[in-house]
């Protein structure tokens, strides 16, 4: 018997083949999924913008980025109020955070901590685990820009010791 493990598996669908399709091919196919999204219930258009919001947010943290490109956590986490259309005061109280110490943490003045990104993660339905990974990524991007100044600092000390 063969081994075939070094083998590729043959790969064929939309997603693994050319898409060559004639401007009045692509305005059918437009239809077609304007005729299926009008179709879904308010419930499966949620449910598809939250998967949505998860490829952005996996995107993000796949992707290099600059100290320029930083999407805040808390930006994330309005993007889900905003899709599931549930007020920033409204969900505070609904997790048990009073509502100025939630509006801190959108606003940037205070980082999610392990307790919040597990309620998060609960409620959106997400690995915990990303929201502190997104923030954990934000700070390192602004760190590094430092990274220099200390590599002179760690020179200059080593050169004194």
């Amino acid at each position: 018997m063969k081994n075939n493990i070094d083998k590729e598996p043959p790969f064929t669908g939309a997603l693994t083949e050319p898409f060559n399709a004639t401007p009045q091919e692509m305005e059918q196919i437009k239809a077609a999924i304007k005729k299926h999204q009008e179709a879904m219930s308010p419930e499966e258009k949620r449910q598809v913008e939250l998967i949505r919001m998860e490829y952005k947010i996996k995107n993000y943290l796949d992707a290099k980025i600059t100290e320029n490109e930083i999407i805040i956590v808390d930006e994330f986490i309005k993007m889900y109020l905003n899709k599931i259309n549930v007020k920033q005061d409204e969900f505070a109280k609904h997790i048990g955070i009073s509502p100025s110490n939630f509006n801190e943490i959108l606003s940037g003045q205070h980082n999610i901590n392990p307790e919040l990104s597990v309620i998060l993660g609960q409620i959106f339905q997400i690995d915990p685990k990303v929201w502190l990974q997104i923030q954990l990524k934000n700070d390192y991007i602004l760190i590094e820009k430092t990274k220099n100044e200390y590599k002179k600092k760690n020179v200059q000390y080593a050169m004194a010791v």
